[in-house]
């Protein structure tokens, strides 16, 4: 390599060291401007004219640096929030685990419990069906004719209270609540006997 091409390549990297100079002088103005520091006309005519710039180019300019700021923090909010990450899926681990555990203490008590439920379930339905078989049981003649005759009655007044109910509206006369009450308060009094004599029958 000749002399004069050497002398080009030390000027040319001259240059270069003198132009990333003249750059971050030109941004660290910029970020004075971002952050309403004060300069002074003399200084930003200076340093535009060293990087090559023009008062045209400042806006763009400025919210260049607005927005690698931007990034910045982004980028400095990311490295925060990864070390909270990390902290967070330790957590998330140890409730998953405990969660599991009790899990697994849980099912069988759940289980044991169903099976109580079903068991006793059964019990009281045999209770039911017990007393329906005590009734039927019975041999009482005197309450089993007392039986009959008060469920012919209730069937008589049902049948009555169908016959009212049937009637539409518009054809309801002002006595028709009356006779209604005088079918189902018989009603109310037939089965409460009824049971008072079920009640008989499954104690004999």
């Amino acid at each position: 390599m000749s002399t004069l091409e050497k002398l080009k390549q030390s000027v040319a990297r001259q240059e270069a060291i003198q132009q990333s100079e003249n750059w971050k002088t030109y941004q660290a103005m910029l970020r004075r401007i971002v952050d309403d520091v004060d300069i002074k006309p003399k200084e930003l005519t200076d340093t535009l004219a060293a990087v090559g710039r023009s008062l045209a180019d400042i806006d763009k300019d400025v919210e260049n640096v607005k927005g690698r700021n931007a990034i910045r923090k982004r980028m400095a909010d990311a490295v925060a929030a990864k070390e909270k990450l990390v902290a967070a899926q330790r957590e998330l681990e140890a409730i998953k685990t405990e969660k599991q555990k009790f899990v697994d203490e849980i099912n069988p008590r759940i289980d044991s419990a169903s099976a109580s439920v079903t068991q006793l379930t059964a019990i009281v339905n045999m209770g039911s069906q017990g007393k329906i078989e005590l009734r039927e049981t019975c041999l009482d003649p005197g309450l089993q004719a007392e039986r009959e005759a008060v469920d012919r009655e209730i069937h008589s007044q049902v049948t009555r209270e169908a016959e009212l109910q049937r009637f539409h509206p518009s054809q309801r006369g002002t006595d028709f609540g009356h006779m209604l009450n005088e079918v189902q308060k018989p009603l109310a009094v037939l089965r409460a006997r009824r049971e008072e004599i079920d009640l008989l029958r499954e104690n004999q």
